[in-house]
Parts: structure tokens; sequence; C-alpha cells
């Protein structure tokens, strides 16, 4: 039995594997692809549920490393980045975890954009969205 994240592409998608990362715990793979015609890294990631900076510091790293101009993380991330956005408010007075501050530090790394917080916030609500990461370079 294996067990892991993956991610699954449609067959007949225009996709090249370059290379194919990933740890040995199964909890992140990485590709670097070219998709019609444009380079990415690609990163499904499924976060330990405690405080784990190092994990978040091995996906920027890897990210780097693969050296792509647009780099697309999605998975779980087990925390809460905003209180206001994804938890009840019962929690908006606990300091934040240090993978948290390690994530924002990883977004402003790599240049990258919260997805769901940004559809929450342009929509004007609180719903809970799923937590996607991409590039703001275009």
């Amino acid at each position: 039995w294996i067990s892991g994240v993956s991610i699954l592409t449609r067959k007949n998608l225009n996709i090249k594997v370059h290379k194919q990362y990933s740890d040995k715990d199964g909890r992140w793979v990485a590709i670097d692809v070219d998709l019609f015609g444009v380079r990415y890294s690609l990163i499904n990631i499924y976060a330990p549920n405690t405080d784990s900076p190092e994990f978040f510091i091995d996906i920027c790293n890897i990210a780097k490393q693969m050296g792509n101009l647009y780099v697309i993380i999605g998975g779980d991330f087990n925390q809460i980045r905003d209180p206001t956005l994804d938890k009840s408010s019962s929690t908006n007075n606990r300091p934040k975890q240090k993978s948290v501050l390690t994530v924002d530090t990883m977004v402003e790394e790599l240049g990258l954009v919260d997805i769901g917080d940004f559809y929450t916030r342009m929509k004007g609500n609180t719903l809970s969205t799923q937590t996607l990461i991409l590039p703001t370079h275009g």
C-alpha cells in the first residue's frame, strides 16, 4: 500500500513533465512541466496538522530550486491563515503559529497570491474556500 499526495492530469492534456520531486512521507509532490508551451512548477501538499514551519521551508526551497516563473501550490495547508475568514471569531485573539508566518514569508518570496483569500475579499463575504496559491507574475 502506497500513500501520499498526487497530481492528476487528463490523458489528452498537452503537458510535458521535465522532472518530478517528492518527499519520503508522501506529504508533497512537485512537478516541473511545460503546459501549453509555458513552464510551470506544480506542487500539491498535505501539510502536517501540527505547527511545522520546516515543512513549508522545504516547499519554498523546492519551488525556488525548480526555478520556474509560474508556481501553483495547492492542497491542504492545515492552518488558519486569517481567522476572520477561515474560522469562527473565537480564534481571532490567538497568536499566529510559526508555520503560518512561514507560509506568509513563502508567499512573499515566491510572489504568490492566496486565491481563496482573494476571492473571498472580492466577493465581500466570509465564505471558506479551498486554499490555492498562484503566481502574481504576468
